[in-house]
């Protein structure tokens, strides 16, 4: 099994103190040493909500897994990798390949990813009535709830939501900031967002052109 130390941890979406995000875990594999089953018990031991093996950087290319599978694509996991080798390798790539597909790298107010919706996850968007009840939701409607981001206007004015999302069918009791999910919220809605998600994460997400949207935050290296 992997050490410890070859493990590298990203927070995604973290506040301005930089606290709460999303861990995902980095491997570098570029040798392809580690076999897929030997990924996915990596992945499952970490038991992050993703982790990612980067198996070309100059090319950007990686691959993603979830504690029980590998998937596609993953907002948080991919920006956090896209942050993780813009601060650790001299040149990093412009973009990451994961499932075939390009999504583009940049930064200005924040650090950005820009994507298919082709390749983001299957999420429920199920709105409810106000941001207090999105922060109060109880064990028993959260058992409800698959693979959904569950959210209501906080200040519709400045297009700010408050967002939960749960996927105890994929192995993710809650997720702490679903990039996919507010991805297709903003193109969802058509407008540029500001994501209050999780227990204090901070996600904006903004259509772009047809069926590709921006996500971005700030992340930290744990």
């Amino acid at each position: 099994m992997l050490e410890k130390q070859n493990v590298f941890t990203v927070s995604v979406f973290v506040n301005s103190d930089n606290n709460f995000g999303n861990p995902v875990g980095i491997i570098i594999d570029e040798q392809e040493k580690l076999e897929p089953s030997q990924r996915q018990k990596i992945a499952k031991q970490l038991n992050y909500s993703e982790t990612v093996f980067i198996d070309n950087i100059n090319q950007g290319k990686v691959q993603i897994f979830n504690p029980l599978k590998p998937v596609k694509f993953a907002g948080h996991a991919i920006l956090g990798t896209a942050w993780f080798l813009y601060q650790h390798t001299k040149n990093p790539p412009k973009n990451l390949i994961c499932s075939d597909e390009k999504v583009s790298i940049y930064q200005n107010d924040f650090f950005w990813i820009r994507g298919p919706l082709s390749i983001t996850p299957n999420w429920q968007h199920i709105q409810i009535k106000s941001y207090e009840e999105v922060e109060n939701l109880t064990q028993k409607q959260i058992q409800d709830y698959k693979h959904s981001l569950v959210w209501a206007w906080q200040d519709k004015k400045n297009k700010i939501i408050r967002a939960r999302t749960f996927a105890p069918d994929w192995g993710i009791s809650e997720d702490e900031a679903n990039g996919s999910g507010s991805m297709q919220l903003a193109h969802l809605l058509q407008s540029e967002l500001t994501i209050m998600h999780g227990q204090g994460s901070v996600i904006h997400a903004k259509p772009y052109d047809g069926n590709y949207v921006d996500v971005g935050g700030n992340c930290y290296q744990l």
